[in-house]
Parts: structure tokens; sequence; C-alpha cells
């Protein structure tokens, strides 16, 4: 009788019949008693008792080889709902073959209980069942060498080898085509993206070039192709270049995490440009820059702001915003009706109140170091002062790694998904995503929703980046994760006075006048600025110009600072200077004329700066050159007047006369001429000047001389006989 298994040993048990050895020495174990075991030393006889875990540690554990399991797991992974069930129909039916019953099964079928049959019968028997079922792998000679290697390697026999073969994806292509290939991506970092069929194209004509007598040792294109994915996997070659090089300069070597156990431990702070068009204070539509302070250990935003440029100094105005608490900040806030933000009517008395309980649940935060790239920006000597002055350690990133910086890179991403794609000047990320009709708000509208959104939803937004370590697949957000930091490590630190506020804030020079200064096109002026108009501020180093301290997302406020002379009466304060012409956002229709105004502006109903002087220069030209000639005409008319005048007559263009049916009622007395010609003024001249010398007296017939003739007279229709004058 065949047996359903074969007996083995079980290698995780011990056999007290046979000795084992410790240190080199056999030992019988003689017993047991709880953790103990009780060895014999077959040398000298003596007895030594050890525990369990130190016998099992010495003698070595059981190394057991799995490769079989790991097999079958693996192949089990990747088979689909019907290939597992097939490959389960199929494994009964070999078992039933090999020992006359399925693993699963208590009862041999007759016809195949291994009491009264043998394999080969079996096999027949199973062939002809399974023949009309016309599947594959069901014939009686792969039965045959499936019983062969579930006898031979267990369960491991009935997995398909070609599943879980392991082989080197280059290994049938030549090494040096490899290397080629190799070298072919790693130099594609700085280039611009390249496609597949660039670098197979590339590859190839490296080949022909060094090796042309081996042209056909050259896979082919398809084959290229799959081995340029496996290269490319993961380097963005292919993608986008900026991550490319993010990723080609991260460093190739096991990189410690650096965890934050307390608020402020590490800050964060990077900046990049929006995809939205804003307008600036001069109406033009650009992009504008986000830098953002964002805590490692809570992923709080501690400051944010949205500028045209960064400097040193708008870094300085950020480190301002983070350690200080907005209620307390100087300044009045940003109207609403400032931003053009449209509020219903039956939000006017709830809406303040429920702000300002917002704010107040804003985490406030100590800086205690900060993690900044090598732009010039972070290196300047204004936001590095800064930074001294409270104490806070600044930290460099690795050039190129933006890795160093990545809950910073992260939360702009974020922002830019669920943020900017909701505003109306929104660009779609890349010119293929780009609408053809873009709005625009103000960048100081921007800032204020933005500043929002960070109160309300990102502080309480659930990250990936704040799990529980025990229960993984729970998130958290950053009030939360800020709050239960605060209650272990404490955060009590005194926030920075308002003068030391607007000190951090960026600096203008204005002279000012009797109608205050200007800054970005507005006008800013108080009474308290008396004193000081049309005078030298004393500062030799700003040229007698006075320091003008503002905020880049308020234009609402700026602030004077007075030198520290005693000339002065406020030496050393702070003077501070509102907008003048802020309100005239609350006149009636002040918000339906703007949008009127603007939309009519943007058809080119008027003229812009770029355009005046060229087109002035038109104008100006055009209407000289109108007026030269208009003179120009004006002379050749006076010429040709003067001259008519020096002739005594005038000279008519010639008209066509039509003859009257009776000639005797135009000149009565005359008669019939058989026609009339047309006047000639040179023919007329000619024959006055002959009559005047040949006959100067009247003729028989009575008729006046020449000189008798008047000027209407000579227009007249006359013959051209100079005898043949009509009478007086």
């Amino acid at each position: 009788m065949e047996s359903l298994t074969a007996m083995q040993d079980n290698p995780l048990e011990l056999d007290p019949a046979r000795p084992v050895t410790l240190d080199g020495v056999d030992y019988m174990i003689e017993g047991r008693q709880g953790s103990n075991l009780a060895l014999f030393n077959t040398l000298t006889g003596q007895t030594l008792t050890m525990t369990y875990s130190a016998v099992m540690r010495r003698i070595g554990l059981s190394d057991i080889p799995l490769d079989h399991v790991v097999d079958i797991r693996t192949a089990d992974a990747r088979l689909g709902p019907l290939q597992k069930w097939w490959k389960n129909f199929l494994t009964r039916q070999v078992e039933e073959v090999a020992y006359g019953k399925p693993h699963d099964e208590l009862t041999y079928r007759p016809e195949y209980d291994p009491a009264s049959t043998t394999q080969d019968q079996r096999l027949d028997r199973k062939a002809a069942e399974l023949t009309p079922l016309q599947m594959r792998g069901t014939s009686r000679s792969n039965l045959k060498k499936l019983v062969g290697k579930l006898k031979k390697q267990k369960s491991t026999g009935l997995v398909d080898g070609r599943s879980i073969r392991i082989r080197d994806p280059f290994a049938k292509i030549d090494a040096r085509l490899y290397r080629m290939m190799a070298q072919r991506v790693a130099a594609a970092k700085d280039d611009s993206t390249a496609t597949t069929e660039q670098l197979i194209a590339d590859v190839s004509g490296d080949w022909i070039g060094q090796y042309p007598d081996e042209a056909d040792r050259l896979p082919s294109p398809s084959t290229l192709r799959r081995k340029f994915d496996l290269l490319t996997d993961g380097r963005y070659t292919k993608e986008s270049a900026n991550n490319r090089r993010t990723n080609e300069g991260a460093p190739k070597r096991y990189m410690e995490g650096r965890p934050a156990f307390a608020p402020g431990e590490e800050v964060q702070v990077d900046s990049t440009t929006l995809d939205v068009e804003v307008l600036g204070d001069d109406g033009e539509p650009f992009r504008p820059i986000l830098t953002t302070f964002i805590c490692k250990g809570t992923h709080s935003i501690l400051a944010i702001m949205v500028t045209k440029s960064v400097k040193g100094v708008d870094l300085a105005y950020l480190l301002a915003k983070a350690l200080s608490i907005p209620d307390l900040r100087p300044g009045p806030d940003l109207p609403y009706n400032l931003n053009e933000l449209r509020r219903l009517p039956w939000a006017e008395a709830h809406i303040e109140a429920d702000l300002e309980g917002k704010d107040t649940g804003r985490p406030i935060i100590m800086i205690r170091r900060i993690v900044t790239d090598l732009g010039p920006d972070y290196q300047s000597n204004a936001f590095l002062a800064a930074c001294h002055q409270f104490c806070i350690d600044v930290t460099n990133a690795a050039p190129g790694t933006g890795t160093d910086k990545a809950i910073v890179e992260r939360s702009h991403r974020t922002i830019k998904d669920l943020f900017c794609r909701y505003l109306p000047g929104f660009t779609g990320g890349n010119p293929d995503n780009r609408g053809k009709n873009i709005d625009h708000i103000s960048i100081h509208t921007l800032a204020y929703v933005l500043d929002l959104w960070v109160r309300h939803v990102w502080q309480n937004l659930e990250t990936s980046a704040l799990r529980n370590p025990e229960h993984p697949g729970r998130r958290y957000s950053p009030n939360t994760m800020y709050e239960a930091l605060t209650y272990r490590t404490g955060c009590l630190y005194a926030p920075i006075s308002p003068d030391t506020y607007i000190s951090l804030l960026p600096v203008e020079d204005h002279k000012i006048g009797r109608m205050g200064f200007q800054m970005s096109h507005r006008r800013y002026d108080t009474p308290a600025l008396n004193p000081y108009r049309g005078k030298p501020s004393g500062n030799a180093l700003l040229g007698d110009l006075w320091e003008v301290h503002y905020d880049p997302n308020n234009p609402a406020m700026v602030w004077v600072r007075i030198p520290d002379l005693e000339c002065f009466p406020d030496a050393g304060a702070y003077i501070e200077c509102p907008w003048v012409n802020a309100e005239a956002f609350d006149a009636p229709f002040s918000r339906a004329i703007r949008e009127a105004a603007e939309n009519l502006a943007q058809l080119g109903y008027q003229i812009t700066s770029r355009e005046r002087h060229a087109l002035s220069r038109r104008i100006v030209k055009g209407a000289y050159a109108a007026a030269e000639k208009e003179d120009r005409d004006a002379e050749k008319r006076e010429a040709a007047e003067k001259l008519a005048a020096e002739q005594g007559m005038a000279r008519p263009n010639p008209k066509q006369v039509v003859e009257p049916e009776v000639p005797s009622s135009v000149s009565p007395g005359v008669e019939d001429t058989n026609g009339y010609d047309l006047f000639d003024p040179d023919a007329m001249v000619d024959a006055m000047d002959a009559r005047q010398y040949d006959t100067p007296d009247t003729d028989s017939a009575g008729t006046s001389s020449e000189s008798e003739v008047s000027g209407s007279e000579m227009t007249a229709v006359v013959s051209p006989d100079p005898d043949n004058h009509a009478d007086d």
C-alpha cells in the first residue's frame, strides 16, 4: 500500500536517543523539568543542568530550507481567480492519481484505491475521465509528469517554473551595449527630455560607430525599448526635467531620518511660482511667488506670503509673521471690500466674530532651526541677521537635493492642487491645460484668501505624513499634532512687540512732501507728518530720505521711521500712515464702476503708457506735415491769383457753349453768324494787340475801340474774326 505522505524526520523534533553536541562534547538528554534540561556528559559521566533556551542557542537553531514554500506563495500571488481555480482542480486530480485521493478527502474512490489499483491504472482512468473536458494539460503524458514531480518535490513540483524563474534581464545583450545604454541614460540628467526612440537611435549610432563590423549583434528596436524602460524606471529620463535633476542630485546612499519631537524644532522654508495669474499694483498680470514657513513636527504653516519677487527683506518680514500673534500685529486688517470679496447681508453680524474665533486657534510656535536652500535671498544679510537676533540656527540643504526640504516641497504641491485650481486666475499648470479666458484678481486679494485657506483648511486637514505609529491607518491634522506635542514639550515664549515686527518689514526710501508720499501709485499721509514735510531725515546713507516700512500683502498702512535725533519730536518712533484713498472703496457703486472701467480698458479703449510716445509722435508729425502741405497749396493759389491779376484778365477753364435757337435773343441786332465757337483768350489777346497798332480809331460801322471793351464783354461769346465785334 502506498502512503499518502512519505515518512520523514521532523526537523523541529529532538530525538532523545541521539546525542546533542555542545562545544564539541556529546551529551545525552536524560530528562526535562520545567524549562531545564538534564544533560549527561558521555566522556566524564557527569550530569549538567541547563535551561532549554541556553541549550537551543548552543546547539544551533533549526535551519530548514523553505524555498519551495516561497515559490508556492510567489506563484499563487500572481494567479488570477480563474487560474487559481484551475490550479486547485488540477492539483486534486494529480494527488488522486499519486496517492489515491486528494489530501483533503477522507475516503478513496473504488477505482482509485491504492490497495486494488496501480498507478498506471489510475493514470489511464484519470486521462479518460478528463478527456471530455478538452482542457489543456490533462493528457496522460502530462499527468504522469506531474505525478512524478509531486512525489519528488511535493507541492512545489506542481508550480509552473516559468512563473517563478529568476533571471538577469540584461543577460542576453552584449555587456558593451549595456554600458553604452547606462552611460546614455546617466548623461541625460542635464539634457532636455528625450523620447525612447531618440535614446534607441543614439545608442544604435554609437554602437555602429564603434563596432561597425558587429552591427548584426545589435538587438531589435523592441528589445532596446524594453531594456531602456528597465534602465529609466524611476529616473524620470523620459519625463519632467526638473524631477529628473532632483532625483539624480539626491545622494545615492542610506539617509537617516531627522525626526522632530517638538514644535519649531525644525522649520523648512522654500519658494515656488504659483500656477495663477494676478494683477499687480500697476495693473499688469504676472505669476506670483509663494514662500512658506512650515514646521516639520506638526506640518503647521507658520507664515506664508505671495510676492512678485523674493528678497532677503521679504524673508525677514515672513519671519516676523511667524514670530508674532496675528491679533497683536500693528496696522488695520485688510478690509473685505478692498479685496472685492462678495459678502451676503446676513453674514455681516456673524462672520467677523467667527473668523476671529478661528484665528485664535492658529498655532504659535517658537522657531529653533530653519532649513533653507542656497538661494541668494536665503543667504542675504538681512535674513541671516534676523535669524541670529532671535537665536535661530540656519541649516543649508545639500545643493540640488529637494529631499532635504521634502515637507515644504510637498506642501507647495498640495497648495497648487487644493487651492490654486479654484482661483479665477488658474493657468492649468502647463500650456496644454491653459484656458483662453482667464480672470484676474489682485495680489492682495490672493494673499488674503490664501491666509483664510491656511487657517481653516490646511491646519485642519488630515495628512498622510502625520500617522499613529500604533495604528498607521489613522491620520492627523497639523492642529491635532501641534496640540499633542505642546502638551508634552510645552510652548511658552514671548511674541515680538509691534515695533520689532515693523522693523522686520521691507523698507523703501521716500521724501515727505506737502501731500505725503506715494508708494506703488498710492498716496499715504497723516497729520503726524506735519513736522517733517519737506525736511531731510538726516540720514546721509539714504540721501536724507525717510525710511518707510510696508507690509507686502497689506497696502492699507505703512510706517515712517523717525531717526533718533533730538530735533525730531517723535525721535525713534514709527508713525502710522494710512492709505489716503482707501475710503474710495466704500463709495456707492465703487465696485461696479471699477469693474466697468477695467472691462473697457481690457478692450483697448485707452492709450497705454507704452504706446503714448509713439502715438503722440505720429499725431504731431502727421498734423505738422498736413499743415505744411496746406501752406504750400495756399502759396500756389496766391501765386496763381497774382499772376492773373498782373495779366489783367481771368483765365477760366474752357466750357462747352450751347447754341440758342434764336441768336438775336442773346445779342439783339447781331446777325446770324452760322454757329458759335469757343472763346480763345490767347487769340483774343493777339487780336487786341494787332488792332492797337494797326487801326486805333473806330471803324465805319461805329463800333467801340479796344480800350472800351469791358471785362464782362470779353468773357461773352464772340466771333473769332477780330473785325466782327458786337455793338455796345
